[in-house]
């Protein structure tokens, strides 16, 4: 089966290149590289201007969900340009967490702020001891004051110092590998019991060690049941990923000159070698193999 974008599509593809292409060059992403904060607010507020936050936004609440295709299209121009903003952390992953486990109330009170630039929300999942085991899940919920408080550590919880909200699996029930059990909650960033400990990545995206001492947290969705679209959902946030770091690895000729000079300094394979192609089918199988 060939696969063509609509003309709607491409259009919103060619304008997502140029946009980087002219206002997110080597120049501009270095000086936001070296900025304390690590990303952008101003380009946050282009990029909610330009309609990129709300791809996964219902369209009760203003957005375009699903938009496969035009997502699509975006990861590869934010991968291009190697943006530094939590597009896919906040507009992809943390957007679809809300929208697929939150009631009616939670999706009008998170996602309208975030599909406007007003909020950032991103995932904090990933443990020290978990070797990426979905499942693995050591932090706990118990209610307590009236709501929730959480206990335990996060790790390399990717644009946490950007956000507001941090989205925490935590365990209410079962053992700490167990595929039951595990909530999701809002956590304020800056609430009671949140101690961040911030650091760079590997290609200088911002991120932190999450420590929770019995913070208050708000429980989206069901307590401790298995959602039916955590496989798709695990599958999506990857293969966003998986795009961007693609779209990183294509041939110099074919990315904005804006990026170029990045290739001989990065940190990932040389474009177009056969090191690159191996990360791309990589970053593909672990996609499928993160959300069994």
């Amino acid at each position: 089966m060939r696969f063509s974008p609509t003309p709607e599509q491409q259009q919103l593809g060619d304008m997502v290149q140029r946009f980087f292409a002219e206002q997110y060059r080597f120049d501009a992403r270095r000086k936001i590289l070296d900025s304390r904060e690590g990303w952008s607010r101003e380009t946050w507020s282009k990029l909610a201007e330009l309609g990129l936050l709300s791809l996964q936004v219902p369209e009760e609440q203003g957005g375009m969900a699903p938009a496969v295709v035009e997502t699509l299209l975006t990861a590869t121009a934010t991968g291009t340009a190697m943006l530094l903003e939590p597009w896919v952390s906040s507009a992809i992953i943390g957007t679809v967490l809300i929208r697929e486990l939150g009631s009616a109330q939670q999706r009008e009170e998170m996602l309208v702020p975030m599909a406007a630039g007003e909020r950032i929300a991103v995932p904090a999942h990933f443990e020290p001891a978990a070797r990426y085991d979905l499942h693995r899940v050591a932090t706990s919920a118990r209610r307590g004051g009236g709501g929730w408080v959480l206990k335990g550590r996060k790790t390399v919880v990717l644009h946490a110092p950007a956000a507001d909200l941090l989205l925490v699996s935590a365990r209410t029930s079962g053992a700490a590998d167990e595929a039951t059990g595990i909530s999701v909650f809002a956590v304020p960033r800056e609430g009671p019991g949140v101690a961040l400990s911030q650091y760079r990545t590997l290609d200088g995206v911002c991120a932190a060690d999450v420590e929770l001492a019995d913070a208050p947290g708000t429980l989206i969705g069901p307590d401790g049941t298995p959602s039916p679209h955590s496989r798709p959902r695990s599958i999506r946030g990857s293969q966003s990923a998986a795009r961007k770091r693609w779209a990183r690895c294509r041939p110099p000729s074919t990315r904005p000159s804006s990026t170029r000079r990045h290739a001989s300094n990065s940190a990932f394979p040389s474009p177009g070698s056969r090191r690159c192609s191996i990360a791309w089918r990589t970053c593909s199988s672990m996609s499928s193999r993160r959300a069994r």
